[in-house]
């Protein structure tokens, strides 16, 4: 049984609109130029338009609806349904994307992170503080040992592994990031994406980078050349840096996610699904396409705020857009290898023995602004 198009190879949305009583601006972008009627009867008939209308982009809409059987709509409603399901079971091995009180937009202690984890039943977690070059939100340099030994605490105390890293920014236009050679050597994992408010490495890099891609998004037009640029740059990071994670694709400057996670696939780099997702359905089937592997995380800061270790809401959303196994993600099958960056397979051994571990945590250290700020509103409210 084919759709009512009278022999055409194609129906247009309008006739399909029609049909629905819907408005043609309702469809999503998501699925490319165009998309498979089944698809688009299975989402009807499971009343998932709800979740689509929020990726709807005025002036982007969908050429052609192609032409279908029952059985292709009875396999889309399988997937949706499958993945639905799915969604709802899904239990992390560990969470690698986590901000502590140390990146200065984090509002949980490391001691606090862990318990969690343990709490919910992860079996790895990842602190993984923001770079120094993040002008609101990074680390300070000269808290490195102390979360160093933090973390060598938290390991002895408590059946879970902890990992230690860094969420690197990229500060120049040929691959440069903010994490040390020095800093690099003693990490867990290493992450590293496009970030928005980074002191860059030279003016030269502020001219030809940064202000040219703040420009284009503040217009909210991303031209071709700037795109390409941004990818080169990208691939440049990963091959250069030996980076473990890909985070938050196309977040904040956009670049061609496709031929990046080429470049994963080849280096062994895992691409985040963050729950600021900013590629389409269609990309990640293009992505998958390429051997590259996915993760998912939390980008957790503080407990008011997000839940660790779990899957969110969008991300729940756009998993049930897609056809995907659980063997794409690294972290749903069990221990995150950490492989690709050629950095260490397991925690490494602390640098530290117990006493020197107690003198550093211990040892007396300046307030943050950020941990002044707070400090003020406590005293506020006990008054």
């Amino acid at each position: 049984m084919l759709c009512p198009c009278n022999g055409f190879a194609t129906c247009s949305i309008s006739f399909c609109s029609a049909i629905f009583d819907l408005d043609e601006m309702q469809f999503s972008a998501s699925f490319g130029d165009d998309i498979n009627l089944a698809q688009f009867i299975a989402i009807v008939l499971l009343d998932n338009l709800e979740s689509l209308y929020a990726q709807i982009s005025h002036g982007l809409g969908l050429a052609n609806v192609t032409c279908c059987s029952v059985v292709e709509i009875v396999a889309c409603l399988h997937i949706i349904v499958y993945n639905q399901t799915m969604s709802k079971k899904i239990q992390l091995f560990g969470d690698y994307h986590v901000h502590s009180e140390f990146s200065r937009d984090g509002h949980a202690t490391v001691d606090q992170i862990v318990k969690e984890a343990v709490k919910i039943g992860l079996k790895e977690v990842a602190i993984t503080d923001h770079g120094v070059n993040a002008t609101r939100a990074g680390m300070r340099q000269k808290n490195f040992p102390l979360v160093t030994a933090l973390v060598a605490k938290a390991n002895k105390e408590h059946p879970i592994k902890v990992l230690q890293g860094i969420e690197a920014n990229v500060i120049g236009r040929n691959g440069e990031i903010d994490v040390s050679e020095e800093v690099r050597t003693n990490l867990d994992i290493l992450l590293a994406g496009f970030h928005g408010l980074v002191k860059m490495k030279t003016w030269k890099d502020v001219f030809a980078f940064k202000i040219p891609n703040y420009f284009w998004m503040i217009l909210r037009l991303w031209p071709k050349g700037r795109i390409r640029k941004n990818t080169e740059i990208m691939k440049k990071v990963i091959e250069q840096n030996d980076v473990d994670i890909w985070v938050h694709p196309n977040l904040y400057f956009k670049l061609d996610v496709v031929e990046v996670a080429r470049t994963c696939a080849e280096r062994g780099t895992v691409i985040e699904l963050n729950r600021r997702i900013s590629f389409r359905p269609i990309d990640w089937e293009r992505m998958k396409a390429t051997g590259a592997k996915f993760i998912i995380s939390s980008d957790f800061h503080s407990f008011d705020r997000h839940k660790l270790g779990e899957v969110a809401e969008t991300q729940q959303e756009f998993l049930d857009l897609v056809d995907w196994e659980p063997s794409d993600f690294v972290n749903m099958v069990g221990e995150f290898q950490r492989g690709g960056a050629g950095l260490l397979s397991k925690v490494k051994e602390s640098q530290y023995d117990d006493d020197q571990t107690e003198e550093v945590i211990e040892k007396p250290r300046k307030m943050t602004r950020e941990e002044k700020k707070r400090e003020k509103v406590i005293r506020r409210k006990k008054v």
